[in-house]
């Protein structure tokens, strides 16, 4: 058997990178609920992950704000978690997109600087729409939410744009920041900002209260920071009001 010793010396020699499950717990039951900030009239933002019912090894990801949800079918690949069809509302109505070849979701490699696209194709009411979104990780900070304070949480930068026709997606449409914790995944959202990232009367903070992470995802990360601290598998709640 390794012994911890052993591990802790693996784990020093290999290089500072951020696994996207670590920032982003894959196991059926996650789900995070975070609340905009927004008191006159808050929102309400619920992702969660289910085992697909038809492919093996992948998930569903279903994020639903109020009375609205997308859909994305996810699993985790070499090249870190890919993203293989989705089904979103977009500035042209409810859109189902089926990624061939898959898509990156997160890389496998979370550090700052790195940037990925996601690119699709699909028709809606007989119209070829093309999108795309270009994310960068912009940066490590802390954040305090009614969930509790986290540290050492990626900051990432993502631009969606749209177009039609075979001229591809050139037109800028909204941006969004995403604050990921390690080993508790989703913490904060901005959304409905500028181009340069500035927020305007349409943008909104969310920001978690409530989540929950299964026990074996908690394992296998801990042996991923091996080197730290262990820190005891638990689950957040706060008063929702």
């Amino acid at each position: 058997m390794i012994s911890r010793a052993a591990i802790s010396l693996i784990v020093l020699l290999l290089p500072a990178l951020a696994l996207p499950h670590t920032y982003y717990p894959l196991a059926e039951g996650n789900y995070w609920l975070l609340k905009s900030t927004d008191a006159e009239e808050p929102e309400v933002r619920l992702i969660k992950i289910e085992a697909h019912p038809q492919i093996p090894d992948a998930f569903l990801l279903t994020r639903r704000t109020n009375d609205k949800a997308d859909a994305f079918v996810i699993k985790e690949g070499t090249e870190g978690i890919i993203l293989l069809e989705a089904r979103v509302h977009t500035f042209f109505g409810e859109a189902h997109f089926v990624y061939d070849p898959p898509q990156i979701f997160f890389p496998r490699d979370l550090i700052i600087g790195v940037s990925w696209t996601v690119s699709g194709r699909t028709r809606i009411e007989g119209a070829d729409i093309a999108t795309e979104t270009k994310a960068t990780v912009e940066g490590v900070e802390d954040v305090e939410t009614p969930a509790g304070f986290f540290r050492d949480c990626l900051r990432i930068w993502q631009n969606y744009y749209v177009g039609l026709g075979s001229s591809g997606a050139g037109l800028w449409v909204s941006g969004m920041r995403m604050w990921l914790a390690p080993e508790a995944g989703l913490v904060k959202e901005e959304t409905g900002l500028t181009r340069e990232g500035k927020e305007d009367p349409n943008s909104k903070e969310f920001l978690l209260v409530e989540y929950k992470v299964a026990e074996e995802v908690a394992i296998r990360l801990s042996l991923i920071h091996i080197s730290e601290p262990t820190r005891p598998l638990y689950i957040s709640y706060a008063v929702f009001c």
